[in-house]
């Protein structure tokens, strides 16, 4: 079931557009900035600009202190070093142990900054860590964004607090098919957006291939993309960082070809250039993808979209403007190349604009924002369960 706009009442709609002095609470893992390490990290980014440009006072709490940050955001880092993760304990629903402490203090002080009386008027919290979905922000109006599948601290967390009535925080969850994994804690599906102005065709002109893009790890299947690309008698571009090297080695390289190459680590702009003169860009994760950010930018570049039926992927790319394989291989995946590559590529931009904006996303939080602040004022006297 598709995502709906929220309903929004006129009061409700009007007070949500006042500048606010809003705390983002980023991942802490990587930085975010480009190349971006994945998804969360160029969403959040995304997202801190936007509200800047709608007037509000942002400010982003984020990954580590020694990584470069953008040079159009100052980022207050959550810790102040790099984690050193093996490639083989990397996970985004889970953390080795050796971590966990770096990441709990300094969560803790975050928190302690963010509820500082006077200080701010609204906390988004795109953490994956629990300590934020359990703090105690008084009155501030708090929205909380589900990235991910559930883990098993963060989900506690959430249950735990809302089982208190006076439980005045917002959740959201990226789309309507992660909202029911969440399930009981409650929460309203809210597509991200995506700066259709970035993401564009611009004056490229599509060609004959294919592009893949994304972190390089075995749920992302590219080794899969690759083999539909040449089941449908296509050459295929990939770009990422490769987050399990030994995965690469053994599914990725071996494919690489003349007709296959792996582009490297690229930034906003080569991957506009990468989407918008390919063909058909593929999708084609082998978990239950909780969005796919990459399929709304290949949308927003007026590039059609084939991919597996996982996740919300069936939701987001819709008959007009791409083919979903409902098989599990590469020949499925090859069919729905052809039958994408036909696409109308003017329509593909205008499902992006209407629906995958980063405007029509901010539409949403605006108003979460507020409406978590009435209801945390109606019912004084802050939940005081477990607090960071």
């Amino acid at each position: 079931m598709r995502a709906r706009p929220l309903q929004i009442a006129r009061p409700l709609a009007a007070a949500a557009r006042r500048p606010r002095r809003i705390a983002v609470l980023g991942p802490a893992r990587f930085a975010v900035g480009e190349p971006f390490a994945g998804g969360l990290e160029a969403h959040t980014l995304t997202l801190a600009r936007a509200l800047r440009r709608r007037g509000h006072e942002v400010t982003l709490f984020a990954g580590p202190g020694d990584s470069a940050p953008p040079p159009d955001f100052p980022v207050t880092p959550i810790i102040e070093r790099s984690l050193e993760i093996d490639a083989s304990e990397r996970s985004d629903t889970s953390m080795p142990v050796s971590a966990v402490a770096q990441l709990d203090v300094g969560h803790r002080r975050v928190l302690e900054q963010v509820t500082m009386p006077g200080r701010f008027d609204a906390v988004h919290n795109n953490t994956l860590h629990e300590l934020p979905a359990s703090h105690d922000y008084g009155p501030l109006g708090v929205l909380h964004v589900l990235h991910c599948p559930p883990i098993a601290e963060v989900d506690a967390a959430h249950r735990a607090r809302q089982v208190d009535p006076r439980d005045s925080h917002e959740v959201v969850a990226v789309s309507a098919p992660l909202a029911r994994r969440w399930r009981p804690v409650r929460s309203r599906p809210v597509w991200n957006g995506v700066e259709v102005e970035v993401w564009s065709p611009g004056d490229h002109a599509a060609g004959e291939g294919c592009a893949w893009a994304g972190r390089i790890v075995s749920e992302k299947a590219p080794h899969v993309a690759i083999d539909a690309a040449r089941l449908a008698g296509r050459s295929i571009d990939l770009a990422g960082p490769i987050q399990e090297p030994v995965y690469f080695e053994r599914e990725v390289r071996p494919r690489l070809g003349p007709d296959v190459r792996y582009l490297g680590h690229l930034g906003s702009h080569e991957l506009v250039e990468l989407y918008a003169t390919a063909a058909v860009g593929v999708v084609a994760p082998c978990w239950e993808e909780p969005f796919g950010l990459v399929a709304a930018e290949m949308l927003a570049c007026g590039t059609p979209v084939a991919a597996f039926a996982r996740g919300v992927l069936p939701d987001v790319i819709t008959s007009d403007v791409g083919a979903i394989a409902e098989g599990d291989d590469a020949a499925a995946l090859a069919a729905a190349i052809e039958v994408a590559a036909a696409a109308d590529r003017r329509r593909c931009r205008e499902h992006a604009v209407a629906t995958l904006s980063i405007d029509v996303m901010v539409d949403a939080y605006e108003a979460l924002y507020e409406r978590s602040r009435v209801r945390s004022l109606v019912a004084p006297g802050a939940w005081s369960g477990v607090a960071g």
